[in-house]
């Protein structure tokens, strides 16, 4: 392949990257938002100022964005409190 082909090929894929990043990083920037809301839930929850209802609505919220079910999130948020419990 000459050099001339292979420049184009790449100029395309970046063309593509330039096109299609807009969708993906509104996507990344949504689920960054869910995961700082349930790290500082969790927070809240270990210092004695939120209740687990509402940790576990912003946990269920957070591991249903990124596509687990509604078990699957309770057991999640379940094992993270665990976890938080156990490092104080």
């Amino acid at each position: 392949m000459s050099f001339n082909v292979v420049f184009f090929l790449m100029a395309s894929i970046l063309v593509g990257l330039a096109l299609y990043s807009k969708f993906f990083r509104r996507n990344e920037k949504h689920n960054m938002k869910l995961e700082a809301k349930y790290f500082e839930s969790l927070k809240s929850f270990n210092n004695g100022v939120l209740e687990k209802s509402k940790l576990l609505d912003e946990g269920i919220n957070y591991f249903k964005n990124l596509g687990l079910s509604l078990e699957e999130s309770k057991k999640r948020v379940e094992k993270d409190l665990i976890i938080v419990k156990s490092s104080t």
